[in-house]
């Protein structure tokens, strides 16, 4: 709750700056505008006690008003009216208890309070030293420290922090520049029990449509989670509770980085992160209070309402939850009151979560969830950041809540109650009195504060399933498995529609079954199917394999011919049918002359073949007699050069390929055509002017053997020209005739 002190006194404008002036930084590229407050001013004490002393000076106005709290140890001050300008400036700046003086700005409607410090990221490792000196800045700013990457300078004059910030971008010698400010941020609501959690179960209770739910109880007949996954809560704070059993993890605190490990403070009401955490993770079957999404998995909080967190300590927080935090989907119930991107802009939290998405999970990416917004307009920074997951709220009968920002932004939606402590949602508070509610529970959560954890939790879900996926293929999977809502596909207001943690959950699945065989056949399946699914199979190319019983749970592959196979599963359950794969399965032998070169030039001979061939030694052959086995697909021989015949076999779990593979030219006259460039976008050169050697046809072969291109020449070409445009980016073989016998070549298509 903010404390209002009314101090000694009203005074005029604090600078000389024009009343309508306009300073601007940079953000992505683009100038942001933020015009200047006339009517207040900030101003940083070394501690809160300062503001006392400073009233002391100052005298009694009830014109004047302190709002200390909002920024700890900065102070705005709002006047009503004008006095004594130099008079009162002087007085400030020669009291010790203030250590700087500054403008507020305002974005639209929101207040900008500049911090004196500068974050930035430069180019090609340039120091900031370096940097300074040729920007001729060393005495207006200075060095402070780096944190993930993002650079903090500390300027000298406040007043002139937008002017070296800018400076700083035009010079070309960073990727972005922006001062540090102090930006309040919301959280997206103020909001036991099972029966009561009406987006879990929709059997419609309270006036709700039966079924309009995140349908998670097939979910759990897969996996209710596990340990090793770890959610970050970044909210107001996550303590321990009783239906949580522990599972909440040492957190971290941006402005209180000595004790404050995540946890809430003692702020009556501060209850939001503990009711997100319980929707996402509450123990189940314990007797007591909610069920959580997923109930087996470990809660990071993060707390970043401690009291004045700038952009700098937002970013760490994020930077923190992914990197020390080891989080595998950051849940963000919170964001500013403002939908434009150019209003904030702050590329220290895109960044920040740029690191999460592309950094997290040893490079796998963590999984970013954010609440679109209670504001009714258009999706809230930072959930309009490009690719993270961006969730809206509807009610239980499926109608979009009028308060739920939308845009183009959306990814989906689930179901929630109302805002500002008139929700209905369920959910866990702090233990005692210092939550909404006096026990251990509320029942008053809702907005998209409550909806953004429920997406956290099923992402949670689909990792404890299969923890090899990337961030991109949780999102895609998330929306290509939602249940369509509005408009026929995407719309503005609901995404790509409902999410559904039963349809997630299956999507991660995996089949089970060797990734090669050597016998006549081989057994495949889904394991941990839910009750009522069916499954269909299917198989590409269709001559390699044929399938017994392409509707059972399992199937078997029988043997038609050698060769590489992709295996789809499609499963109709949870309300939709959707695929799953499992790829370059590979039956016996597949190699042969179409996807398979041998070449020799010089003293090398070489073999290569699709790259999802597994071939675990080459077995090279000179005049029909073994030679020598490699690991590699290279043979080095002083007798490539001479009259002998080589050859090469393959060998694979199934052991020794039947058949040997020839070199593709004659004995000793080493490459007859010369083919560039490679890789190739829309043309080859193919050239045989060096011996003297026509072309009379080419073929374009893919790698599973289908000829895709067949050219004829007439006349004596020795140089032409290959047409590629149109060929999707793969390995694909050329084999190209000059009349008497064929050379063939691999080529990459990009």
């Amino acid at each position: 709750m903010k404390t209002k002190l009314i101090v000694i006194l009203a005074v005029l404008f604090l600078f000389s700056f024009q009343s309508n002036a306009q300073k601007f930084y940079y953000s992505k590229g683009k100038k942001v505008f933020l015009s200047e407050d006339t009517t207040s001013i900030s101003i940083k004490g070394k501690t809160i006690n300062s503001y006392k002393k400073l009233a002391s000076v100052l005298g009694v106005n009830s014109n004047l008003v302190f709002d200390t709290v909002s920024l700890k140890d900065v102070a705005v001050i709002r006047f009503s009216s004008s006095l004594i300008k130099d008079q009162i400036t002087n007085l400030l700046k020669a009291d010790t208890n203030v250590l700087y003086l500054s403008n507020l700005f305002k974005g639209g409607n929101i207040p900008f309070i500049p911090t004196g410090e500068i974050l930035l990221a430069t180019k090609d490792n340039i120091t900031t030293s370096v940097l300074l000196q040729k920007l001729q800045l060393t005495s207006e700013a200075y060095f402070i420290k780096e944190s993930y990457g993002i650079k903090v300078l500390k300027v000298l004059d406040i007043q002139k922090i937008f002017d070296v910030a800018n400076k700083i971008y035009e010079s070309d010698l960073v990727k972005w520049s922006h001062p540090n400010f102090f930006v309040p941020i919301e959280h997206f609501t103020n909001d036991p029990l099972y029966t009561q959690q009406f987006y879990l179960k929709n059997t419609g209770q309270g006036g709700g449509t039966a079924g309009i739910d995140i349908n998670v109880e097939n979910a759990w007949n897969i996996t209710k989670g596990n340990s090793s996954i770890k959610i970050a809560v970044i909210d107001d704070g996550v303590e321990d509770h009783e239906d949580l059993s522990g599972r909440v993890l040492s957190g971290y605190t941006p402005r209180d980085q000595t004790s404050g490990n995540g946890r809430p403070t003692n702020a009556a009401g501060t209850g939001h992160g503990e009711a997100c955490a319980g929707i996402i993770a509450a123990t189940q079957d314990n007797n007591i209070g909610i069920a959580g999404i997923a109930p087996n998995c470990m809660i990071v909080p993060v707390n970043i309402f401690y009291g004045g967190e700038t952009t700098l300590d937002l970013s760490n927080a994020i930077n923190w939850a992914w990197n020390q935090g080891q989080a595998d989907v950051l849940s963000n119930s919170w964001g500013y009151g403002t939908s434009s991107q150019t209003e904030t802009g702050f590329d220290a939290i895109i960044q920040a979560i740029y690191n999460a998405r592309t950094q997290g999970r040893n490079g796998k990416g963590s999984v970013v969830v954010f609440a679109s917004g209670n504001g009714s307009t258009s999706v809230s920074f930072p959930a309009n950041v490009q690719d993270v997951i961006t969730v809206g709220a509807i009610q239980k009968t499926g109608t979009i809540w009028g308060y739920s920002n939308t845009g183009q932004e959306m990814d989906v939606v689930t179901v929630s109650g109302n805002t500002n402590l008139l929700g209905d949602i369920t959910t866990t508070d702090r233990m005692g009195s210092l939550g909404y509610e006096t026990g251990n529970y509320t029942n008053t959560f809702g907005g998209t504060s409550a909806a953004c954890p429920q997406v956290s939790g099923v992402a949670a879900l689909v990792l404890s399933v299969n923890s090899t996926f990337t961030e991109a293929q949780v999102r895609t999977l998330l929306q290509n498995t939602a249940t369509d809502m509005g408009a026929i596909g995407f719309d503005n207001s609901f995404g790509f529609g409902r999410v559904n943690a039963c349809a997630a959950v299956i999507g991660a699945l995996t089949i089970s079954g060797d990734n090669s065989f050597c016998t006549s056949s081989n057994n495949y399946s889904i394991p941990n199917l839910p009750s009522g699914a069916t499954v269909t199979w299917s198989a590409n190319p269709t001559n390699v394999v044929n399938i017994t019983c392409p509707t059972c749970p399992q199937t078997t592959l029988t043997v038609v011919n050698d060769g590489i196979v992709n295996l789809t599963a499609t499963i109709s359950a949870c309300g939709a049918p959707f695929t799953i794969d499992k790829t370059n399965i590979q039956v016996r032998f597949p190699f042969s002359e179409t996807n398979t070169i041998v070449s020799a030039e010089d003293i090398n001979i070489s073999v290569s073949h699709p790259p999802e061939f597994i071939v675990n030694a080459y077995r090279w052959y000179m005049d029909g007699v073994f030679y020598r086995q490699t690991t590699a697909p290279l043979l080095k021989t002083t007798l490539a050069s001479q009259c002998h015949d080589w050859s090469v076999s393959f060998v694979t779990t199934c052991g020794e390929s039947p058949e040997t593979y020839p070199i593709s030219v004659g004995c000793g006259n080493g490459v007859m055509f010369v083919m560039s460039p490679n890789p190739a976008t829309n043309n080859v050169t193919i050239d045989g002017r060096k011996k003297n050697k026509s072309i009379k046809e080419v073929q374009i072969i893919d790698k599973l053997g289908n000829v895709k291109r067949v050219t004829k020449y007439s006349g004596d070409q020795k140089l032409i020209n290959l047409d590629i445009s149109g060929l999707p980016s793969d390995i694909y073989f050329i084999k190209i005739y000059d009349g008497q016998k064929w050379e063939s070549k691999q080529l990459s298509v990009q």
